[in-house]
């Protein structure tokens, strides 16, 4: 797990095997957090979510309401934690942003970090950082080849090495 002090508010990175869906700790991450939205960036490497039929089809079948931004998927962390349950939906390459009110566009992170990409027990790109700093998330992880994780919070980073097993690639 990487930290970084830069700019005076630290930040802690890094990458451990596993899924997002297999967290057993959300409810802990999203109350450290102070979450209230979170916008699901990637679903199964679809960098545009907002536009699955089949997603919509299943939230309207739930009653979960979202709102979208560029084909971005915004759900309220209550609704989350309803969606992670649902088997099959989050399978890998997922992306996730967690934000403590509902984001504007310019508050998202564009920054992708499903760990096929990128492996942040590896390399922190300053860009990255840079993005993070800029978006109004406390937390953004991506999995597919173990989660990548980049948060704000340092009892999130030790929650999702132990939730995990703590075992870091």
């Amino acid at each position: 797990m990487f930290h970084t002090s830069e700019r005076a508010s630290p930040i802690w990175c890094g990458n451990v095997s596993g899924f997002i869906a297999g967290i057993g700790s959300w409810g802990q991450i999203l109350e450290s957090c102070q979450v209230s939205h979170a916008v699901i960036s990637r679903l199964d490497s679809d960098p545009r979510p907002a536009r699955s039929v089949a997603l919509q089809r299943l939230l309207n079948k739930t009653a979960i309401s979202y709102d979208t931004v560029n084909d971005l998927l915004i759900v309220r962390s209550d609704d989350l934690v309803r969606l992670l349950s649902k088997k099959g939906l989050f399978v890998g390459f997922d992306e996730l942003w967690l934000h403590p009110c509902l984001p504007s566009r310019e508050e998202i992170c564009a920054f992708p970090i499903t760990s096929d990409g990128i492996n942040l027990a590896e390399d922190i790109p300053h860009d990255l950082i840079d993005a993070f700093r800029d978006s109004s998330a406390t937390t953004g992880l991506g999995d597919g080849c173990g989660i990548n994780f980049i948060t704000k919070h340092k009892s999130v980073a030790d929650m999702i090495h132990e939730g995990l097993g703590g075992h870091q690639i």
